[in-house]
């Protein structure tokens, strides 16, 4: 199996978790504020990663460093920035906005890399994008377009739309980060330094509300540390290393289609036409990125 392939495998299985994880945070939303369920994530995420550090990389590598303010920048954008605005956005939208605006995030980077890095835009890639949101936007209309015009902005959609951005950032500082330290170390140092930043702040906010501990609560906690916050962050982060920030962001336009998935296989709900349409508008979109990439 050739490593591309590899890291498309690895970019739908996090995007896999990370759906997941959007419907135990909206579950978790009445049971914890957002900032407890980020800093607890990224605390008992941190140590996750020290143990696998200590088993799988014991010696160690010798790094600068220079590449400290970079590892802060991911820490500030992507776990803690992204995951903030992710978990306080589900307060005050529901799924089809955040959807929606997630349809956004490809072409958010390709703008990013385009800025940042000088990287032209091709018209196969935006192709591709275009072809992935229309996809989403047919399965959240039930392919009514009529519904578009009912759909309105609020707090929670700028948040999710700051979260984007903030990951776009993140996806494009982690990769020049990974070419000199290995994914796990990068992945682990930033994560420690976004649990230093938020225990803080999530111990303030402990203080001030109520959470309401329990099993639920704790399995919801264990379920988007475990998958959302280690196993999709190495596997994101090691196939962005591979193929890029842009060719990687065209596959969050999955998570939509696989939140419809999830509700088809584990809670029995029955696969509609227009999902199966809107599917393939999704896949063709994401495969048709990851081509115009491979040609370039």
């Amino acid at each position: 199996m050739s490593e591309r392939l590899k890291a498309h495998l690895l970019i739908n299985l996090s995007c896999l978790f990370w759906a997941g994880n959007m419907t135990v945070g909206r579950a978790l939303r009445d049971l914890v504020g957002g900032w407890t369920i980020v800093s607890a994530r990224c605390l008992l995420s941190g140590l996750i990663f020290l143990l696998l550090l200590r088993i799988l990389e014991p010696a160690g590598r010798a790094h600068g460093r220079s590449d400290f303010p970079k590892l802060l920048v991911m820490a500030l954008t992507g776990i803690a920035g992204y995951q903030g605005a992710l978990y306080f956005g589900l307060r005050f939208t529901d799924a089809i906005n955040v959807s929606l605006i997630h349809a956004a995030a490809p072409l958010v980077t390709i703008l990013m890399v385009w800025i940042w890095l000088g990287l032209a835009i091709r018209g196969a890639q935006l192709v591709g994008v275009l072809s992935s949101a229309a996809g989403i936007a047919v399965i959240i209309t039930e392919g009514e377009w009529q519904r578009l015009g009912a759909v309105s902005l609020n707090p929670g959609d700028l948040l999710i739309l700051l979260g984007i951005t903030l990951f776009s950032v993140y996806n494009v500082v982690g990769r020049d980060v990974m070419q000199r330290r290995s994914v796990l170390s990068a992945t682990a140092m930033a994560t420690l330094l976004s649990a230093l930043l938020l225990l803080p702040v999530g111990g303030w906010e402990v203080t001030q509300t109520q959470p309401v501990w329990g099993w639920g609560t704790a399995l919801g906690l264990l379920y988007v540390t475990i998958f959302p916050g280690v196993l999709a962050f190495l596997a994101w982060n090691w196939s962005v290393k591979v193929v890029g920030p842009a060719e990687a962001m065209a596959f969050m336009n999955m998570i939509p289609l696989y939140v419809v998935l999830l509700a088809t296989y584990l809670l029995g709900e029955p696969l509609q036409g227009f999902q199966v349409f809107g599917g393939t508008l999704i896949v063709g979109g994401c495969l048709a990125a990851a081509l115009w990439a491979r040609r370039a």
